[in-house]
This record gives structure tokens, C-alpha cells and sequence, in this order.
């Protein structure tokens, strides 16, 4: 079926044999000496060099230099590397495109398009970015009118990946987003779109292409441009890399008119994933393949050229992993409060016929070194572009492997693909409420009972982390009638089938669903709890009937916990949206450091083993109890299920917890190694400033490991006024720390830092432990949306104090100095006219009415929202205040904690240290404060010359 007649290249370089030299005859010079030859060929040689890296530096940007670096990756060479009779023939070089298509034509559903958003983040995303062969063009096609916190976030995704072959296409062509399902139909409405339409459109300027190499794109037109546009003028079209020089042109032309190609198109949906080897196994597949196809073409005559039309054939998957997760419209609100959601189920199913969306790829090859007139060289055949379910309908399974013009249903590799299923999906396909999972009209059963050895799979061989898929679950649970909404108005448009099934599913799951309770309407269970991303509480803790019946009322009351949450980017405020990507980055920093120190705390979310959280705090520092929910809910995203496998214990809030030492299991001599592990809480007191807290972490220390716990310190500030003391501790630590490092110990302590001096200090002061520095724990906590203030109770400034040991404000910190500081800032009259409140955590108490509870309420939200501006010296104020969207101006303390984490918390994206754009400032002193917040309130913005910005 194929030529091979003529040799073929590598488009990014001549390929040499291994070990093999080069060599030309040799010139001899008869009127230079042999010395002054020698120099003269030097120099000459050396003026060459120099002479091109200026002339390429001087005509090639930086980009275009890492991009010359992509492309002098060689592409993959023999899979096989047998040395059978098919030696002599080259390999052909791949060109190949996956395609992802996201909310074309449904650019006008927000909720429905955060959901997939989601969804692509979780299942299509990580599994690309690790894929082992990087060897392919990644087209992601979306809606231009997609809201755009979302088209900046999938922005942000494709520009980091390493090798720019991933593109984000905006278009407004609804013809792009057939599945190809109607394409022989009289109407049709064709087959989507492939990488030479995208590069075509792109070339003529009518395409906005937002990331990825565009020179690498353009160039996979080959001859099309080469020889029948090679006098249209490419420069200035595009500042991203599209730009062709003439000395790129040449370069394209020599690949153009020597190599023949392999064109290779794979479609991927955007809640679909492929196995990390699927794309190097595919192609090592397709070689094969190609290899047997070129040895029948030699004993063929005569020799056909090779065209699309004539050798083009399918390879699809059938036996995969599909995810589910029927919670999302099972459950009721008050089971979802009572016991969360759980992560879904992963099971195995085999199509007993057709292909599956995931992965399904077109095959063909063709002969590019000739000139042609025609301009749909690059296009498969109509015949070709059956969709996946029609396939076996309309096609014969291939035979063997030199036939074309049929399917493979033979995926090299399993689990080759992921499909995630869910209430975003247009066909709807599996989630009939009425139709087990195990039981449906068409496919074979979905296999659940490895449920636990898929979801290993998936991290281990997609890189779908289960945290997320929890935190997707959420998400899916508390938008669901919207998500279903918006799908349904979206489904019938140019493009989409709209089959009658998938409009029966939609409206018996609308039915099924039972709409949330109220948050007001929960009932006081004396339990304590802590709030997701999704405006709905949940248990957190399993406090015992006897623990609960020595409560007095009042402590039963701290313990329930109501802030209302808002999910991540639902807002319309520019300012508050970029919070919230800062909040997603710091997370993601958080769940990265774990990795990093060892995935043996990981074992601890799989196998179900005991954690204790040593000495959480229940004081009136609204700080502390913050720290303690954000420890839990961090717990609860790395997938330890807190509510059956987290008990607590410690020295202090005694009528709250125990003491670790009465429990009955303290007596026992010690437990199995690595089995249980203890999460020391975090905050701002590891040194000698709150002495008792750090002489019983110590303590604890000791014990806990003479018990052969595993040691988890969350992140923590150190700051010792004494360097005796100091010393004498880290001495202490290490001599109790080297004692058991080569006894029993799984893994070293780990101890983590929430800013980059403690963490500097920490790595000199306590070497046999592992140190490691994250953000402050708490801003695993929210977002929260912003309370409604009564008019009888609003100020301008709301300044907020410490009034212990800490401060540096400590004599400013009354009304008097205060005003005669604003005074002398903008005049007495303006002074008096300013209103303000010098406040601390305790005050919230006497402000709002009824409220006796001392922890982290929605009250202390309240408080700090008080004022139009917040001016702050506590560091948890500072980061409620970022988590509520609520403009603030920080003042550092004495340990130089606060500046020290927000620096370390927003150093996790650049545009986070920005405060101009995202409502925050650090000032130096009060009066700085004052007038920054005096300005604000002036402009309703910080102005850039006000003073140094977070």
C-alpha cells in the first residue's frame, strides 16, 4: 500500500546510525606554513561560530531559542529494535494531533463550564502533562466567550507545560464541535476540526491561539505552505512565536520536500484520560503497523503513492476504567452534612462491540515529497471520519496488520484510558438513576470490586490525584441542580446530538434531586465541624456521647462552627478572583510539599490508619482554632477519612479533649511501627515566647515516639528572644530525635515551616529531622463570601490589635492616639468626620449580640468586616480578611511572623504579592496604616505610591 521508494528524514534533524563519523577529503594549503595554517583554520573556524550565534542571537527571540531546543528532540526511533528483515526501511516521522473540544458553543453556561472545568483539571489534564512520549500536538478548542477566570486558569495549565506542544484555540465556529456522529447524514454537520484547518485558519490571521509553540503548528502544513505559499509574507502575523522567518522557511521547505509522514489524530474528550505510556505505546503500535504495510507494498506492483485516501485505518480502545459517583444524586443534604460525599468508584468495563470516545485515533500515510495542487492532503477522507459508536456499524475489524480502511479495537496498553462520568456529560450515557451500573442495556458490567487497586492505578499510572476527585465530588454535589440546568439548555445546538435518553436521564435525576437544607435551618449537632468549598458543613469529629454529656452548654456551643463558604471563583470582582487563584495555587503548594517529604504519609490515606491531632486548640485566639479547622480540612484533602480514622488529644481544653496520658492506650509500651501517626499542631509559637507550649512539644515528642508514632508537624513560626534557650531545646530535640532514628522509626519526624527564616533556622537547628516549608495551614480554610454589615454597627476603619506581648502597637492601641493620628495625617475636621474601631478577637463578643462563643465563628468574620478597610497587626485577621474578600492593611508584630508567611503564602504566584490588583499593603508602622487606609478609602484602591504593597 505504501512507497518506499524513497528515503525518509527526520523533520527536526539528519538522523546519523549510532557511532557512526562523518568524514570529508582532506585540503592541504602549499603556501601556508603548517603552524600559520593551523591558526588560520582556528581562527576561521572560531570567526564562524561567533559570526552565527550573533547573527541567530541578533534575529532569534528567547522563545524561539527554547523552541529550537523542542525541536531538536529526535523523534522516537525503532520501538522494536529487532533486527529483522524490515532493517532496510526507515521510519517514517509522526505527525501527531490530539484533540480536545471544550464547551463549544455552550460559552454561555458559567456553572456548567466551572463543573468540566473541573473535570478537565482532575482527569484530562495531569494525564497529558505526563505523558512519557511528548511527541504529539496537544488542540485544546474552546468557546471564546467562556467566562474568562476560567479561560485564565486553562491559560495558566497549558502555558506551564514544559514543552509547549499544548494549545488553547478560541474559536466561535459551533461546526467544531461535532463528534462527527451526523457527518453522513444529508445535513451533517461534519467532523469537528483537525490540525490543518487549526494551522490554516491560524496562517490567515482568523484564529486566536493562546498558548503553545505556533511556529511548531504552522510548520505541520509541510509542502501545503511550502510549495504553494511560500511567497505569502508570515511575519508580524503573531507576537507568540508565529513569526517565520526566511531562514525557518528554509529550513521547512528541506523537511517538506525529502519526508514522508505518518499523520496521526487522536481525539480525547475534555473529562477523559489516557495512561501515561498510551501515547508512546500507540505510536510504537502505529510503526509496527506501518512496517508490515510498507513490507507487502514492496512485493506489490506497481508502486502506489501513498495518500490518506488509500492507507488510512482506526485503533481504538474497548476494555477501560470508567469513574462514577451516584452520591452526587443519591444523597440527601443531611446526609451530605452528617457524612460528607464519598470519592465515587472506579471500575473496569469492555464494550462488547464499539470503540470507546477515549483515545480513538485515525491512522493514515502519506507521500509529502511531491508538489501537489490540491490543498486537503492533510485531511482524512470522508469514509474515515466515522465516530467512535459508528465505527463497527459502518467498518470491518482489521483482519491483521497490514489492513486498512477497518478498526483495531486493540489499545496497546491497559488501562489505556479513564472516562469519567457525570452529570456534565452531553450524552448522559450510564447515570440513569433507574439503571445500575452493573446492569445497562448496551454495555458489558462495570466491575467495581478493585475499586481501592483502580484508584492506586490512577495515581500511579494517570496522575489523577484522589484528593482532587473528592474536592470535584463536592463541587458536583452542591451545584447539581444548576450543572443539570445549564446542560440541558446547552445540549440541543448545532453539533450535539440530542438523543432522547440523554433528555429522560436529565429530568429523572432533576426529580431525584432533593435541594440542600439551609444553612440556618441545620440543627445543632454538638459536634465539631468544618466547612468545604461548597457552603454546606461537615463532621469532622467523632467526639464520644461521654464526652459530649460533661460539656457545659456553653462549650458545646464553640463547637459548632457556620461561616458560609463560597466555591472558588464565584465572583464577578476581579480582585476577589484573583484571591481565589492565589488560594488554588497555595493549596496546591501545600499537597506538593507532602509529596516532597515522602509519600509515606500517603499510606495513611489508603490503609485507613489512626491519626491523632496533639494538642489543637480551643482558645479565645480565633487564630488558633483556625489553624486546627485548616489542619483537619488539609487532612481530609489528602484523603484521610477524619471523621472514623482522627481522634485528638492534648494538654490543654481538657473539658473539650483528653489528656493524652488518661487515654487507656498511653500505658501501653508501644504500638506497630509506622501504624499510627500524630499531626502536631501548628501556628506561632514554637520558641520561647509561649514557653509551656514548647516545653510540652517536647514532652510530647519523646513520648510519642518511644510509641513508635509517626511525627507530622504542621507548619509553625520559630522565633527564640534567647539564644541560650535556643540552643538548649535544638540540643534537646536532636538527642531525642537521633535516639530513635535507627530504632524503629518508618520514616524522620517531619517538621513543617510557614516562612523561609523558621524553615533556614529550623534545617540548622534540628538536621535528623526532614524540614520542609509551607504556607499557613489555614488558608486551607474558605473562601468565605463577605457578611452584610447593619448600617448601626459600619465604620470606615476597623483597627485591629493585639493587646499582648507580641505587638508593636501595644501604646497606640487606644482611641486617643488613634484620632491624633489621623488628625495630624488628613486634619482634625476630616479626622472627626473618619469613623473607626480598635478592635481584637474578644470584642466580637460585646458587638454582636448572643454570641458567646469564643472560637472561629461567622462573628468573627463579621467583626473584621466592619469597616470598608481593615487595619491589622494579627496574622490570622489578615489572611480571614484575604479569604473574604474584605481590602486590608497589615502591620508586622514583633517576631516579624505576619510579613514572613504572607511573604512565603503569596509568594506561590507572582500576580499574589501584587496588592494593588487584589486589595491588600503592608505597611511599616500605625501611621503609615492610617494614612494608606485613609487613601483607600479616598479611591476605593491602594494606590501604588501609598507605601510598599503585600
Amino acid at each position: 500500500m505504501v512507497s518506499t521508494t524513497k528515503t525518509t528524514k527526520s523533520p527536526a534533524l539528519p538522523q546519523t546510525t549510532a557511532g557512526a563519523t562523518t568524514s570529508s577529503p582532506r585540503r592541504t594549503s602549499h603556501n601556508f606554513p603548517a603552524r600559520l595554517r593551523k591558526v588560520f583554520v582556528t581562527v576561521s573556524f572560531l570567526s564562524f561560530i561567533c559570526a552565527y550565534v550573533i547573527n541567530t542571537r541578533l534575529f532569534t527571540s528567547n522563545d524561539e531559542w527554547q523552541m529550537l531546543a523542542v525541536f531538536s528532540e529526535p523523534i522516537l526511533n525503532d520501538p522494536y529494535n529487532n533486527n529483522n528483515d524490515n532493517d532496510d526501511i526507515p521510519h517514517p516521522p509522526i505527525r501527531h494531533s490530539i484533540l480536545t473540544r471544550f464547551m463549544i458553543g455552550q460559552g454561555n453556561q458559567p456553572v456548567l463550564a466551572r463543573a468540566r472545568f473541573l473535570l478537565f483539571k482532575a482527569f484530562c489534564y495531569p494525564t497529558i502533562l505526563h505523558q512519557t512520549s511528548q511527541n504529539f500536538l496537544w488542540l485544546v478548542v474552546t468557546d471564546a466567550s467562556i467566562p474568562q477566570d476560567i479561560l485564565h486558569e486553562m491559560t495558566f495549565l497549558l502555558q506551564n507545560i514544559p514543552t509547549q506542544n499544548a494549545y488553547l484555540i478560541l474559536t466561535n465556529n459551533t461546526d467544531w464541535a461535532s463528534d462527527g456522529i451526523s457527518i453522513h447524514n444529508k445535513n451533517g454537520t461534519g467532523y469537528g476540526v483537525n490540525v490543518q484547518t487549526i494551522a490554516e485558519e491560524f496562517h490567515r490571521r482568523r484564529l486566536d491561539i493562546r498558548t503553545g509553540n505556533t511556529y511548531s503548528l504552522v510548520k505541520m502544513l509541510t509542502d501545503h505552505y511550502h510549495h504553494h505559499h511560500h511567497n505569502n509574507n508570515m511575519d508580524g502575523h503573531d507576537t507568540r512565536q508565529s513569526s517565520l522567518s526566511n531562514w525557518k522557511e528554509q529550513v521547512n521547505l528541506q523537511v517538506g520536500r525529502d519526508a514522508n509522514l505518518i499523520l496521526v489524530e487522536t481525539l480525547l474528550d475534555a473529562d477523559d484520560g489516557l495512561h501515561r505510556l498510551a501515547i508512546e505505546y500507540m505510536q510504537k503500535d502505529i510503526w509496527k503497523r506501518t512496517d508490515r504495510q510498507q513490507q507487502q507494498q514492496q512485493q506489490q506492483q506497481p508502486i502506489i503513492t501513498p495518500t490518506l485516501n488509500t492507507t488510512w485505518w482506526i485503533l481504538c480502545a474497548s476494555e477501560h476504567l470508567e469513574w462514577h459517583n451516584r452520591d452526587i444524586f443519591h444523597i440527601t443534604a443531611d446526609q451530605f452534612v452528617q457524612r460528607g460525599i464519598s470519592d465515587g468508584v472506579v471500575g473496569r468495563r469492555e464494550t462488547p462491540t464499539e470503540c470507546i470516545s477515549a483515545g480513538f485515533t485515525r491512522v493514515g500515510y502519506l507521500d509529502v515529497s511531491e508538489p501537489t495542487s490540491g490543498n486537503d492532503r492533510f485531511h482524512f477522507p470522508k469514509d474515515a471520519l466515522y465516530n467512535h459508536f459508528q465505527v463497527h456499524k459502518f467498518l470491518q475489524p482489521c483482519q491483521n496488520e497490514t489492513h486498512v480502511h477497518c478498526y483495531f479495537r486493540s489499545f496497546p496498553t491497559f488501562p489505556g484510558a479513564i472516562r469519567s462520568r457525570s452529570i456534565t456529560s452531553d450524552s448522559m450515557s450510564h447515570l440513569d438513576p433507574d439503571v445500575s451500573l452493573n446492569k445497562t442495556h448496551r454495555h458489558a458490567a462495570l466491575h467495581t470490586n478493585e475499586s481501592e487497586i483502580l484508584w492506586e492505578i490512577l495515581d500511579k499510572d494517570f496522575f489523577i490525584p484522589r484528593r482532587q476527585v473528592h474536592e470535584l465530588s463536592e463541587h458536583l454535589y452542591t451545584k447539581r441542580e444548576s450543572i443539570l440546568h445549564e446542560n440541558e439548555q446547552a445540549r440541543c445546538i448545532p453539533g450535539f446530538p440530542c438523543l432522547g435518553h440523554s433528555q429522560n436521564t436529565i429530568k429523572k435525576l432533576k426529580q431525584l434531586i432533593v435541594q440542600p437544607a439551609s444553612r440556618n435551618q441545620t440543627q445543632f449537632a454538638p459536634k465539631d465541624t468544618v466547612v468545604l468549598d461548597n457552603s454546606n458543613t461537615k463532621v469532622m469529629d467523632d467526639i464520644s456521647s461521654d464526652d459530649i454529656s460533661t460539656l457545659s452548654t456553653t462549650t458545646s456551643n464553640m463547637l459548632l462552627f457556620q461561616p458560609k463558604t463560597i466555591p472558588l471563583y464565584d465572583t464577578d470582582k476581579p480582585a476577589i478572583q484573583i484571591r481565589h487563584r492565589c488560594i488554588e495555587r497555595i493549596r496546591q503548594r501545600q499537597m506538593n510539599v507532602i509529596d516532597d517529604v515522602g509519600l509515606f504519609f500517603r499510606s495513611f490515606t489508603t490503609r485507613g490508619q489512626k491519626v491523632w491531632l496533639i494538642n489543637p486548640a480551643y482558645d479565645a485566639n480565633v487564630g488558633n482554632h483556625m489553624t486546627k479547622l485548616g489542619e483537619i480540612e488539609f487532612l481530609r484533602r489528602l484523603g484521610v477519612n477524619v471523621s472514623v480514622e482522627m481522634d485528638q488529644c492534648g494538654q490543654f481544653w481538657q473539658d473539650v479533649i483528653p489528656d493524652c496520658e488518661t487515654l487507656p492506650w498511653w500505658n501501653k509500651k508501644s504500638f506497630k511501627a509506622g501504624g499510627t501517626l500524630a499531626v502536631l499542631h501548628g501556628g506561632g509559637n514554637w520558641g520561647d515566647i509561649w514557653r509551656r507550649n514548647q516545653d510540652l512539644r517536647i514532652r510530647s515528642l519523646e513520648t510519642f515516639l518511644e510509641k513508635n508514632f509517626t511525627i507530622l508537624g504542621m507548619p509553625q513560626s520559630l522565633d527564640y528572644q534567647s539564644n541560650k534557650l535556643k540552643k538548649q531545646d535544638a540540643q534537646q530535640i536532636e538527642s531525642i530525635l537521633s535516639s530513635f532514628i535507627n530504632g524503629t522509626l518508618v520514616a524522620r519526624p517531619r517538621f513543617l515551616w510557614r516562612d523561609q527564616d523558621s524553615y533556614d533556622e529550623a534545617v540548622k537547628l534540628y538536621p535528623s529531622a526532614q524540614n520542609a516549608l509551607m504556607p499557613d495551614i489555614t488558608f486551607q480554610l474558605g473562601p468565605y463570601e463577605t457578611p452584610k454589615v447593619r448600617t448601626s454597627q459600619a465604620v470606615d476603619i476597623v483597627v485591629f490589635l493585639r493587646d499582648d506581648r507580641e505587638s508593636v502597637e501595644l501604646n497606640n492601641r487606644d482611641v486617643k492616639s488613634v484620632q491624633s493620628m489621623l488628625s495630624t495625617l488628613v486634619g482634625e475636621e476630616k479626622a472627626m468626620s473618619t469613623t473607626f474601631k480598635i478592635v481584637d478577637w474578644q470584642d466580637r463578643l460585646e458587638i454582636f449580640d448572643g454570641d458567646n462563643n469564643i472560637l472561629f465563628t461567622e462573628t468573627a468574620i463579621q467583626l473584621i468586616s466592619l469597616g470598608r478597610v481593615l487595619v491589622c497587626d494579627r496574622l490570622h485577621a489578615a489572611i480571614l480578611a484575604y479569604l473574604s474578600g474584605i481590602p486590608f492593611i497589615y502591620i508586622d508584630q514583633l517576631t516579624g511572623k505576619l510579613r514572613k508567611s504572607l511573604d512565603t503564602a503569596l509568594g506561590s504566584d507572582s500576580v499574589c504579592l501584587d496588592g494593588q490588583k487584589s486589595n491588600f499593603a503592608r505597611a511599616g508602622n500605625l501611621t503609615q496604616a492610617l494614612h494608606m487606609a485613609m487613601e483607600f478609602l479616598q479611591k476605593q484602591s491602594f494606590s501604588s505610591k501609598s507605601g510598599t504593597t503585600g
